[in-house]
């Protein structure tokens, strides 16, 4: 099993660096046909895993991501790490990935991971594409820290996760944008929160309040503590502001003020 997996890793190498890889050679190899539509998944051990069996908890992993995606021929599994793996499947056209269903299905399975879904993409060009993209919605849900979804999705997440490498840049703008309310704390931690939901629900006080699973009253003073005591024109500076928010909720103390 370890040659295996360790010949299935470098035609993977290959294929994502090589540009002049045999394609022939890598599909007969992998046992894995590049022609189709590909979708990459990133997946990695998560909570208590003393006792797991990480190859079977991945080999069920593909299992279920075959059947919710409604995937076709074979899958294709790598184990990068004793507690890492990638998959790949093939999916038809246009398959809506929907992260919210694979995280029910997650839990009702009882699998202790996390789940990184990349891009619905045609041919080696969408191979190597939905790589790059599940790779870097990992990387921002490591960098969200305890509060990361069970399954993020990069078509959820992309416009942060695009600009992971320039931490100082994103620092800048979440500060300058807004200010005092950047400091990393557990109280302004939560005001950032729920203005966050705030303006994702169109400034809605009950679905925000079904979505933090706190009180409308709870809300509405959060939003009018964080407007009014941090200066914030909620009006003028609308998308800025759900951007940073944004930035913080995923980048966390990357791009947080100290007190």
């Amino acid at each position: 099993m370890g040659g295996r997996s360790v010949l299935r890793q470098y035609w993977v190498n290959q294929l994502l660096d090589n540009p002049r890889v045999d394609l022939r050679q890598a599909e007969a190899a992998l046992d894995h046909r590049l022609s189709g539509t590909h979708l990459a998944v990133e997946g990695w051990l998560h909570g208590t895993t003393a006792t797991v069996d990480p190859a079977a908890v991945f080999d069920r992993l593909t299992s279920l991501l075959y059947t919710v995606l409604h995937a076709r021929g074979r899958p294709l599994l790598v184990h990068t790490d004793e507690a890492d793996a990638r998959i790949w499947l093939a999916v038809r056209p246009g398959c809506p990935v929907d992260p919210d269903t694979v995280a029910a299905e997650l839990g009702d399975a009882a699998l202790p991971v996390r789940v990184a879904l990349g891009i619905v993409r045609p041919g080696l060009d969408g191979f190597r594409r939905s790589t790059r993209a599940a790779a870097r919605a990992k990387t921002l849900a490591l960098s969200a820290g305890a509060g990361t979804p069970k399954v993020v999705a990069f078509t959820r997440v992309a416009p942060v996760a695009l600009l992971a490498d320039e931490p100082r840049e994103l620092a800048d703008f979440v500060f300058d944008t807004l200010g005092d309310l950047a400091v990393n704390d557990r109280r302004r931690e939560l005001l950032r929160e729920t203005l966050r939901v705030f303006l994702a629900t169109n400034r809605s006080y009950a679905a925000t309040a079904d979505r933090l699973v706190v009180h409308r009253n709870t809300v509405h003073y959060r939003v009018q503590r964080a407007v009014d005591h941090y200066h914030l024109d909620l009006d003028a500076n609308a998308f800025d502001l759900h951007f940073a928010l944004t930035i913080c909720r995923w980048h966390g103390s990357k791009v947080l003020r100290r007190k």
